[in-house]
């Protein structure tokens, strides 16, 4: 009977792990430190938070899936948008618990997935997507076709804002110069203007395929004015509606990997090492806008391995476990610092992403 059961019990499947505890700015979300403190922004003190990705619909935000697909309701496909994470009980609201666990009634607490501010940065309209300084205002740049520059405007959670108030002009970008919007003439610059549907400014600007296209847009009337580049290499395109059928929602209670995805050793840390080739790709190109997508696969195919593979040598396994965290805090670092366009903070998580997957593939090929 022992003989029997030892190998059925080394058979159970480990349970998922959960994502690991980021520490977050009550009044700056967008602050994201891997220990506790204060805020470098504001000096609020760090909250725990767990941050996860979920998939959600561009047009109806408020459907969350632990799986990529297709919207239930106008079947565009799902985008992938962070969120937080936590647990709470039926006809309790404020049980807010970052572990699964009982409820005082005996039953399972529920697991909840929270759209957050600056957790969903894709753009609605196949266009180019990028955060404002000001960690409120984000922008999507189109070019739907030759000569015609359209300009989108959303707030923190990527919800269209109305335009009034605010003004854009392009900067003519013909000397090569990196002058500042304010030092340039007037007669240099081109204005946007509403469309007459008012859900974006736009342009007529004499440029061919590839176009390069700076924007300063003012958000108020006596508002700073902030630089956005744009490159386009081909045409912008409107997202198309599915054509499969609507599929039912996912309730799984704890995080699960993309549906498709790889699941043995080998081909996660083939995942891990693609990611990281593609990385740096887009990273030379300047396509900083898209570093997270290999950032976020990476991150999701560490915790895969970390959860499917069998358990490390002791003394791999503080190694790993330190490996894993910085993977996913350089993820969500790589994720807000390409919204923002800042290279050199991009440079330094790049390079701690490089090096947590080196660690992680050197580790588990030995398994």
């Amino acid at each position: 009977m022992v003989a029997l059961c030892a190998p059925a019990a080394a058979r159970q499947p480990r349970a998922t792990p959960l994502p690991p505890l980021s520490f977050t700015c009550p009044m700056d979300p967008d602050i994201v430190e891997d220990r506790a403190g204060v805020c470098p922004r504001c000096r609020m003190t760090l909250v725990p938070v767990r941050l996860d990705t979920a998939y959600s619909c561009p047009l109806h935000p408020t459907i969350i899936e632990t799986r990529s697909g297709e919207c239930r309701v106008c079947r565009r496909p799902l985008v992938a948008v962070t969120v937080s994470l936590f647990w709470t009980c039926a006809g309790h609201p404020d049980v807010h618990e970052l572990s699964p666990g009982s409820c005082a009634d005996g039953r399972a607490r529920t697991a909840v997935r929270e759209r957050r501010a600056h957790g969903d940065h894709n753009p609605r309209h196949g266009g180019q997507f990028f955060m404002a300084s000001d960690n409120w205002h984000h922008l999507e740049g189109t070019y739907p076709r030759a000569g015609v520059f359209r300009l989108f405007v959303y707030d923190d959670f990527t919800r269209p804002l109305p335009l009034r108030g605010i003004s854009a002009r392009i900067i003519s970008t013909a000397d090569g110069s990196d002058a500042t919007p304010s030092a340039r003439a007037p007669d240099a610059s081109i204005a946007l203007t509403p469309a007459a549907n008012g859900r974006y400014l736009e342009a007529r600007v004499p440029l061919k395929l590839p176009a390069p296209i700076a924007a300063a847009v003012r958000f108020s009337p006596s508002g700073t004015e902030h630089r956005f580049d744009f490159s386009f290499q081909a045409y912008t395109r409107e997202p198309a509606a599915g054509a499969a059928a609507a599929r039912a929602s996912v309730t799984s209670a704890e995080p699960a990997m993309t549906a498709g995805a790889p699941k043995t050793i080998a081909a996660l840390v083939d995942t891990l090492r693609a990611s990281d080739r593609q990385l740096h790709a887009l990273l030379q190109q300047g396509s900083l806008a898209e570093l997270y997508l290999p950032a976020l696969a990476a991150k999701d195919a560490a915790l895969a391995l970390d959860a499917s593979a069998p358990p490390l040598p002791s003394d791999r396994r503080a190694i790993t476990a330190s490996a894993l965290k910085r993977l996913v805090l350089a993820a969500w670092s790589i994720d807000r610092y390409g919204d923002l366009g800042d290279r050199p903070r991009l440079d330094v998580a790049c390079r701690e992403f490089s090096s947590s997957v080196k660690i992680l593939t050197e580790i588990y090929e030995r398994q």
